[in-house]
């Protein structure tokens, strides 16, 4: 699953720092050039996140399943405060609205379900076309049933984005994913 999880990490990442950028920086208060944005995304395919999914790639092809030692401590440290970093970035978007605010927005609603459980939905029925093996492809939907990250609202912050809509699709789709969650893997794997 960790092998899945990282090639598709990859793919999704060349394309939410393409794609995603620039769909966020055009539609922004600031402007930057699609030299720009390229360049922002080469950065960003040097990240050490990206570094880590390109390493972990290359372990579980060559068979290295079972890190121990320094290195094997030090991965499950950063892989360890990565949530905790990320929910402070949440935590500090989210506290500049009112609580009812957050579900103010009847539009949020439909969207949050497409995205919970339509899009893996669709990603099941499109990938069935391509690989018979059910276990990848489940791992592969169920990690698109997740809830709208952090990364859009950092996209906003970075580009001048509708920094109140993201963090009430944030919110709303971090809310319901405790019962589509359960439900999308009830339906992949059940």
């Amino acid at each position: 699953a960790v092998l899945y999880a990282s090639m598709y990490n990859i793919v999704f990442n060349l394309v939410v720092f393409s794609f995603g950028a620039y769909f966020v920086s055009s539609s922004g208060t600031v402007q930057v050039s699609m030299r720009e944005r390229m360049q922002d995304m080469l950065r960003h395919m040097r990240s050490p996140a990206m570094i880590a999914c390109f390493i972990a790639l290359v372990l579980a092809l060559l068979g290295i399943t079972d890190l121990e030692g320094v290195i094997g401590r030090t991965c499950n440290m950063l892989g360890a405060m990565t949530p905790p970093a990320s929910m402070l970035v949440i935590g500090s978007t989210l506290a500049k609205y009112n609580f009812a605010e957050m579900f103010g927005n009847w539009r949020i609603y439909p969207t949050a379900l497409l995205r919970l459980m339509g899009v893996p939905a669709l990603f099941y029925l499109i990938g069935s076309f391509f690989t018979t093996d059910m276990y990848m492809l489940g791992i592969l939907a169920l990690e698109n049933a997740m809830p709208a990250a952090a990364l859009g609202t950092m996209f906003c912050l970075t580009y001048g984005g509708d920094l109140k809509t993201m963090s009430q699709g944030m919110f709303v789709t971090t809310i319901l994913s405790v019962v589509t969650i359960p439900l999308v893997t009830l339906a992949l794997f059940g």
